[in-house]
């Protein structure tokens, strides 16, 4: 599992010791930041890989990750099914054997190949690459996290301005 943190650490000294005065305030732009910002700077990420290098983005990467409200931020972490996916689009693989089996059922259910010994020939062939090559990282969040943490401090700036809106309050 990949996981990546944005709190209080990652903010100026000034906005920190006002932020550690209102966890409140702390806790509307983590949950703003989560909502809105992470996903977009996460799209953000993706469209400046290289197109002949990038993946097929169908969604399922930047839906993936979640953000989970803490004492001083927010930390995200994938949920990406397999856990495994995440972290190999993020951080890449070495070179390795792929088990036909899941990866047939991926063939399968990916590129809509009904046949299963269609689908198992293919698997064999992409399994074979992988065995000859490494994937290398691309470094989705790593490229995002710089964002978001900017995204996080200035969320935090208007809650602590009184500029954001309290939720549950008109």
């Amino acid at each position: 599992m990949v996981t990546y943190q944005t709190n209080l650490k990652n903010l100026p000294k000034a906005l920190r010791a006002r932020a550690k005065a209102d966890i409140e305030a702390v806790h509307r732009a983590a949950w703003k930041t989560c909502s809105r910002d992470a996903h977009r700077a996460i799209q953000w990420a993706i469209r400046s890989i290289d197109p002949k290098k990038r993946p097929v983005d169908t969604g399922d990467y930047e839906r993936a990750w979640t953000a989970e409200k803490t004492e001083d931020g927010a930390t995200f972490r994938s949920t990406a099914t397999p856990a495994v996916k995440a972290g190999v689009i993020e951080r890449g693989r070495r070179p390795a054997f792929i088990p036909i089996k899941p990866l047939s059922e991926w063939v399968r259910h990916r590129l809509g190949i009904s046949d299963e010994k269609k689908a198992k020939s293919v698997a064999f062939a992409i399994s074979v690459k992988a065995k000859r090559q490494k994937r290398p990282g691309l470094g989705i969040m790593k490229k995002a996290h710089p964002r978001i943490v900017a995204a996080f401090e200035r969320n935090l700036q208007k809650e602590l301005l009184g500029g954001g809106k309290k939720r549950g309050k008109k």
